[in-house]
């Protein structure tokens, strides 16, 4: 184990890392008292192995396992036992007695043994008022004990999950500083006397501590990531942010936490260049798939550490790199510019390190300079398209659909995409549309597209068709509008000279802010675009592409509002 882990040689804490850890207990799980000694300790397991021999068994204390456990496991739980350091660390993070370390009848383990939790707590309460360190110490554990007891049951909304994990973080950080229970904790090593856990151990044990909660924290972000529960992963990833802010943990300590994520970047690159290695047709499918949608792992690593974090600026544009080097090798060996020249315009969006930026920039230029036009319509002054007995044209001019022309002066709505109902639908999710006053042309699975293996192809040739000729007047005009003083609104936002007001009708009372356009971030991915105040991120507004009048072209509108 390296030393940049974070862990000594002898870090007591090293099993302390799974959510589960409390349920591993062996004091939650057989109901001794963490002062018992091996000979009592023996005397337990005998005991409940002999109730699950009669079929007796009965777990009454408070926090008992709802099942009894099996031989095996209480052979587990005596292996655990016999070892100092594991049976110290979980000693650690269970219930003291007051007098810890020494024994004695303790008030409070006494309503824990009836069950009687509340009188437990009302005990530690009003001890930990007159100073108890211990108190304190049995008070985080159960607010640690209910913050993991309850991801299993709260949904991704529920609010009591912030006040727990809260009241739990709070607690143990204010443990960290606290000199009576380190003292305490050496005593108890003075006591126990064995060689494998020496009195240096209390440092390690007291600079870890921060670092043992955050990597459980960061457990749960990467399992809920794993599991495609993204808005309880958000949830961990920003609470973890929140806590080390407030408790002033470091950065590194962040840092560590996103490794989990990083390392799922890379296991998403190595999956893309080895799919497009065996299926090379399939190469420029697999590169955007890097980056549309963005990497939720980068996401998430954003909201960890922060968006101006130099590690989320170093983890980016490495990533962000790896998928350049391979658009880059896609077109030398296709020359397919205009559909390189898309990416690399997304990949230009991405806040990166400078030398990398401007890498992109210059692929760019070169890429278009080779792109006079695009290679499916090499000198072609219009687009022509007949499927399932409907004939579609776009030039300059405008767009004719069997009967129906709308010139491109006139239209005022433009709307395109692609719903997002998965990847295994046999049904045709794209949709582009126009409207005018002359009225309204939607292409979609009812009336175009559904041919099997010619929609990805169409679509692409239309899209590209319309940015080519008609959206450059959609764009000049809406902007027009803005800079004569009057706001254009896509669906509950609006553009204004100023900036963009974002409104939230739903919000208690109904919340609207202005966001200059120097801070606001745009994003097109997959179907959604995304615009956010790039100095809270979390004040944002999706809009689905394929529903929403003008979504598509906001970057290209905003652009030309803010730079006539």
């Amino acid at each position: 184990m390296s030393p940049d882990d974070g862990r000594s040689s002898g870090d007591v804490f090293a099993i302390i890392t799974a959510p589960e850890f409390y349920q591993q207990n062996p004091f939650r799980q057989t109901g001794p008292s963490v002062l018992a000694g091996t000979r009592a300790a023996s005397k337990r397991l005998d005991a409940l192995r002999q109730t699950l021999e009669l079929g007796t068994a009965e777990y009454r204390w408070a926090f008992a396992p709802g099942l009894a456990p099996s031989a095996e496991q209480l052979i587990g739980v005596a292996q655990t036992l016999k070892d100092p350091r594991r049976r110290f660390a979980y000693e650690f993070f269970w219930f003291w007695p007051e007098s810890y370390p020494d024994e004695s009848t303790d008030e409070a383990l006494d309503c824990l043994a009836r069950r009687e939790v509340e009188a437990a707590l009302e005990s530690w309460r009003r001890a930990e008022a007159a100073g108890s360190a211990v108190a304190a110490h049995n008070l985080a554990v159960y607010y640690h004990l209910q913050a993991l007891g309850g991801e299993q049951v709260w949904s991704a909304a529920d609010k009591t999950r912030g006040v727990v994990w809260t009241e739990a973080f709070a607690r143990w950080h204010a443990l960290e500083a606290n000199t009576d229970l380190w003292t305490r904790v050496e005593s108890r090593l003075r006591e126990l006397d064995e060689p494998e856990l020496p009195l240096t151990m209390v440092d390690e044990m007291r600079a870890a501590l921060p670092r043992v909660l955050a990597t459980i924290n960061a457990e749960l972000l990467v399992r809920y990531t794993q599991r495609e529960d993204i808005a309880r992963a958000k949830w961990h990833a920003g609470f973890l942010h929140e806590v080390n802010s407030k408790f002033g943990s470091g950065t590194r300590l962040l840092e560590r936490c996103a490794r989990p994520l990083a390392a799922q970047l890379e296991s998403r690159l190595a999956a893309a260049e080895h799919a497009a290695q065996a299926a090379p047709a399939d190469a420029l499918y697999e590169i955007i798939s890097l980056i549309e949608p963005v990497p939720r792992e980068l996401e998430l690593v954003e909201q960890l550490c922060g968006q101006d974090s130099a590690y989320v600026l170093e983890l980016r544009s490495s990533f962000a790199s790896a998928v350049l080097d391979r658009l880059v090798l896609y077109q030398r060996e296709t020359h397919d510019n205009a559909a390189c020249l898309r990416w690399l315009k997304r990949l230009q969006g991405w806040r990166l390190k400078t030398e990398l930026a401007a890498r992109i920039r210059e692929i760019r230029t070169v890429v278009g300079d080779r792109a006079t036009a695009p290679p499916f319509m090499p000198e072609a002054q219009e687009l022509a398209f007949v499927l399932d007995g409907h004939r579609l044209r776009i030039d300059p001019t405008g767009i004719q659909f069997d009967e129906i022309f709308l010139p491109a002066k006139e239209i005022t709505g433009y709307r395109h995409g692609r719903a997002p109902i998965g990847k295994a639908s046999t049904v045709s999710t794209f949709t582009v549309a126009w409207w005018s006053e002359r009225g309204e042309v939607v292409l979609d699975a009812q009336n175009f597209f559904g041919r099997k293996g010619v929609d990805e192809t169409a679509y692409a040739r239309i899209v590209a068709a319309c940015q080519r000729w008609l959206c450059p007047h959609l764009v000049a005009w809406l902007a027009g509008i803005v800079h004569g003083g009057h706001p254009v609104f896509i669906e509950n936002v609006s553009l204004t000279p100023d900036g963009v007001v974002f409104s939230f009708p739903a919000s208690a009372p109904p919340e609207t802010t202005l966001v200059p356009y120097p801070d606001l971030l745009h994003t097109f991915d997959a179907d959604v675009v995304r615009l956010a105040d790039r100095r809270e991120p979390r004040r944002s507004v999706d809009l689905p592409a394929h529903t929403t009048w003008n979504a598509a072209i906001v970057g290209e509108l905003i652009e030309k509002i803010h730079r006539p």
